[in-house]
């Protein structure tokens, strides 16, 4: 055979031998995809993530809730958690351009916790994770208050190390902005320097490029000889434009009248031709005089003033034609210093023009690095009188001089370290809200390394820290793991109220994700550590704030009774229910379907699967379960046509996405 790509089976076929070395291609798959936590969106969680972003940075969401992203080791917690929060912050951004009329928060921080690395002392770490968090925090009034939360509320000598640690930063930062509000203070009187002979583009430079020939060519016949004539040039610009406008530009033409070769000679020989007409005039007034004169030296001079006589006439015409000289010579003269300073005085307009819009931006920068100097040396100042008093308050508890300084004065092994944690957490949520952010978004991650019991120990440990209205949790978990007894799960779904399962979100299948794993290396999607292909959210307007249709109030209040016999499964129907209506216009059938996830009921859900399993999407929804058929009346009402069972699908599918 000649393809060496195929053999030959038993049968007498050919098939190919999947083995087969293949030449190097841009257009081949890529070998190996990585296992990453972000990326683009190819299971289509975005629309449901969204909703829930919303929740979070909403303005009138009352807090503190807790969010539980659900879903098996592998399932694309993980991924889900960091889409998450990539979309909290473009609306907190957004927020923040749009202004007061945006309904969401423009100051909310979002603090990240391990899991795996909270051994031991679980609020101690979550402490030290939203400690770090507003320290990095590009507003430093917010750096700052954490550092007084700490020592105001913790142990004297953690709280000491924290500030001087603090301060040690403000003032390696202060020192660096300095330099750079040096830097720019030289850039900027430098200025003309820069735009010269640095700045390829601008507009003297292509001016002086397009003109290279007539300028060069000008400039050797002033004596500009040496090789890079070009260079002379800006250095002709640069000198007058470093003088006052009207005065740089008469000098330099008066200068170019004399100051170079040609110029001068050309002014002499108007000063000799100026003094041979003043002869030639002064001989023909004085005619007489001359005649007398030369007859005293006998008649042998009669015949030179006979000729004088006759030719007197020569001595006025002479005299014109050395004024028409003089002219002449100056005129060249002041033609030539034109010719030498006109592109010298274009030249300057163009660097002028450059150099105003350059001087804008310097400007702008130079103001804003004083600015941001000004505050960070009143940021350091106050920091000093913090450390100083620290430092007081930790002598006078007998802290011995020379303690080794942490990073962070949440220290695992402390006496007091869960006290000092929780006072610390308690104490920013009693700061005043024009301090504090609006929001801290605390998000727990790798759940999935710590042992079942272990991660819901530390779940209910962590939860209580977070219950005032500032703090959001949202936790990634493996419910069948960590839930994985009736008493467990019950412990799990009580501390996290607002349930996302991530597999029954997608909401394309798994088919575009191969597609984009199988794609080519030119074409496949580039996984960065940013929100890589995340949408523009509209920070102006909410989804959440639609308003309730007709009927679906009065809808709501009687599936309730479905949706549980407790206030607290009323409730979280009801708030599920606001986050999935975004989500499907047939919100009837959507809630039927809510109140059965809510409810807990194992045979109303058997019932609800019983009702649709089998049958056609156009087929009318039955059900053998008398709360359900009573349920199905009050959704057929409000519907204004019986329930399909494509209808009752769709909400039995966005339902279950809220579900642990």
């Amino acid at each position: 055979m000649n393809d060496s790509s195929q053999i030959q089976t038993l049968t007498g076929r050919t098939e190919p031998v999947f083995g087969s070395p293949a030449p190097a291609s841009e257009e081949q798959g890529i070998p190996h995809s990585a296992d990453k936590p972000h990326g683009s969106d190819a299971l289509g969680l975005d629309n449901a993530l969204t909703g829930l972003a919303e929740l979070i940075a909403h303005k009138r969401a009352e807090g503190p809730f807790t969010i539980g992203i659900f879903g098996g080791s592998g399932s694309g917690k993980s991924f889900a958690l960091n889409r998450l929060l990539a979309m909290v912050e473009q609306l907190r951004d957004g927020a923040a351009a749009v202004g007061a009329s945006s309904p969401f928060l423009s100051r909310i921080t979002v603090a990240r916790l391990d899991a795996a690395r909270a051994d031991g002392n679980p609020v101690n770490a979550l402490a030290a994770s939203v400690y770090d968090a507003l320290r990095t925090s590009p507003a430093a009034d917010q750096a700052g208050l954490a550092d007084e939360i700490v020592a105001s509320s913790l142990d004297p000598r953690a709280a000491a190390r924290a500030a001087t640690e603090r301060l040690m930063e403000l003032r390696r930062k202060l020192d660096a902005e300095r330099q750079g509000l040096h830097e720019l203070s030289g850039r900027r009187a430098r200025l003309a320097e820069t735009v010269l002979y640095q700045t390829s583009g601008s507009r003297i430079d292509s001016y002086a490029r397009s003109n290279r020939g007539s300028i060069d060519n000008r400039l050797r016949a002033f004596g500009f000889d040496n090789n890079d004539t070009l260079a002379t040039y800006k250095d002709l610009v640069r000198d007058v434009a470093e003088r006052p406008s009207i005065v740089g530009r008469i000098s330099t033409f008066v200068h170019a009248m004399w100051a170079f070769r040609g110029q001068t000679k050309l002014l002499v020989y108007a000063v000799v031709f100026y003094l041979l007409a003043w002869a030639f005039n002064y001989a023909q007034l004085n005619l007489p005089a001359w005649e007398g004169w030369l007859r005293g030296f006998g008649d042998s001079w009669l015949p030179v003033i006979t000729f004088v006589q006759k030719n007197a006439s020569w001595l006025g015409t002479l005299r014109s034609l050395c004024n028409w000289l003089v002219l002449a010579f100056l005129a060249l003269n002041v033609v030539r210093a034109f010719r030498f300073v006109s592109p010298i005085y274009r030249g300057v307009s163009h660097l002028n023009a450059d150099m105003d819009a350059r001087r804008h931006e310097l400007d702008h920068l130079v103001s804003n690095q004083t600015r941001l100097v000004n505050d960070l040396s009143s940021d350091a100042d106050a920091q000093a009188r913090r450390a100083e008093e620290a430092e007081r308050r930790a002598a006078a508890q007998g802290a011995r001089a020379g303690a080794v300084q942490v990073a962070s004065p949440f220290v695992k092994n402390g006496a007091s370290a869960d006290a000092d944690a929780r006072a610390f957490l308690a104490g920013i949520a009693a700061t005043s809200e024009e301090r504090r952010p609006q929001r801290i978004v605390v998000a727990i991650d790798n759940l999935d390394a710590v042992p079942a019991p272990q991660a819901l120990a530390l779940l209910e440990e962590v939860t209580p820290a977070l219950s005032h209205p500032v703090y959001v949790t949202i936790a990634s978990v493996d419910a069948d793991a960590v839930g994985a007894t009736p008493e467990a799960r019950s412990r799990l779904t009580k501390l996290l109220q607002t349930p996302f399962n991530v597999a029954n979100a997608i909401s394309r299948g798994y088919g575009t994700f191969v597609k984009g794993l199988l794609a080519p290396a030119s074409s496949a999607p580039q996984l960065t550590v940013d929100s890589s292909g995340l949408r523009a959210l509209d920070a102006a307007a909410s989804v959440l704030d639609t308003p309730m249709r007709p009927g679906e109030a009065s809808l709501l209040e009687t599936l309730s009774t479905l949706a549980g016999r407790s206030p607290r499964r009323v409730l979280q129907f009801i708030n599920l229910y606001k986050l999935a209506r975004t989500r499907s216009t047939a919100f009837a059938p959507l809630a039927l379907a809510l109140a059965v996830e809510c409810s807990g009921d194992a045979q109303l859900k058997q019932a609800l699967l019983n009702g649709v399993a089998g049958k056609a999407d156009d087929a009318e929804v039955a059900f053998d379960n008398a709360p359900l058929t009573s349920a199905l009346k009050a959704v057929a009402l409000i519907n204004r046509h019986a329930v399909s069972v494509g209808q009752m699908r769709e909400g039995m599918a966005i339902a279950s996405a809220y579900t642990a």
